[in-house]
């Protein structure tokens, strides 16, 4: 089959799905939440129609994309639901192609095109939020599903002192080095595959204008308690027990663009975020929240 598929042809393919999926032999409730999707679907396409033939290359992820925004738009108004800009559209959908099994990516752009295509909403959708998820890893989306209603995030930066040069095995009271840049709950309880890479998450999210790192500031000390009472913090400890470490308080601002890029791709129900860092034992800074 060639690689080279038509929009038209995919928006068909996904809406033959649809219906196929209510079919008779669903349950009665069943079948209206099925009529209202795909009524919401038909709009959708109608809304897609004029950039059919740009984008052919999302075979594989035609279906997923077609219900996870349908569902994300079921209740919006149709009026309300339009023709997504196509320097959003079309790279998003594009991006589809390599990330699209990554279900944390998937549903970022998910979000995004939704987002795009809802009259009401659309003016937050920056064009630059798409290179920002194609240069995200999952653990990272991961990280930035639990921001949503914080401004600042409190972080640990682990010192340890530099060893005397008389062989005496003792430690100068005032040298030290870095030992880990950040040391946060925050990993362990999104449950990141690699929370060790925290500290280069973070690098990452800096330079993609998500974090701001703020030096020579820390937040109030009760900001730190979620840290300090956590197992992770303790068992980093006392695996480092051989070596005299102290930590430093810092923390790390959520740019403007940053808090625009978690209320247009972060996904929600309601405009509840489903993941909430008190419920999850994570301190952050919420003077500001994302609404």
């Amino acid at each position: 089959m060639s690689d080279e598929i038509t929009t038209e042809k995919i928006i068909d393919a996904s809406l033959a799905a649809t219906k196929l999926a209510y079919d008779d032999a669903v349950k009665p409730a069943a079948k209206e939440v099925g009529k209202a999707l795909e009524t919401v679907v038909k709009t959708i396409n109608v809304a897609l129609s004029p950039i059919k033939g740009l984008v052919w290359s999302y075979e594989q992820f035609e279906d997923f994309l077609q219900e996870k925004v349908a569902v994300k738009l079921e209740n919006t108004k149709k009026e309300n639901i339009q023709t997504p800009r196509p320097n959003i559209a079309v790279p998003a959908i594009e991006a589809l192609r390599y990330s699209g099994e990554i279900p944390e990516l998937a549903e970022l752009y998910a979000e995004l095109l939704a987002t795009s295509m809802d009259k009401t909403r659309e003016k937050d959708a920056h064009p630059a939020f798409v290179s920002v998820i194609k240069e995200l890893s999952p653990d990272e989306a991961k990280l930035l599903s639990m921001l949503m209603h914080c401004q600042s995030i409190p972080v640990l930066e682990i010192r340890q002192r530099a060893p005397l040069n008389d062989g005496s095995g003792e430690f100068h009271p005032s040298r030290f080095f870095v030992y880990q840049k950040y040391f946060s709950n925050l990993p362990f309880a999104v449950g990141c595959r690699e929370p060790q890479n925290f500290p280069r998450y973070v690098d990452n999210l800096v330079r993609l204008g998500i974090f701001r790192l703020v030096e020579d500031h820390s937040l109030l000390a009760d900001a730190y308690k979620g840290i300090y009472d956590s197992a992770e913090y303790r068992e980093y400890l006392n695996r480092h027990k051989h070596l005299d470490i102290f930590d430093y308080k810092r923390k790390i601002d959520i740019t403007d663009f940053g808090t625009q890029f978690l209320r247009v791709c972060i996904p929600r129900q309601g405009r509840v975020v489903a993941v909430d860092p008190a419920e999850q034992g994570v301190a952050c800074n919420t003077d500001s929240q994302v609404g």
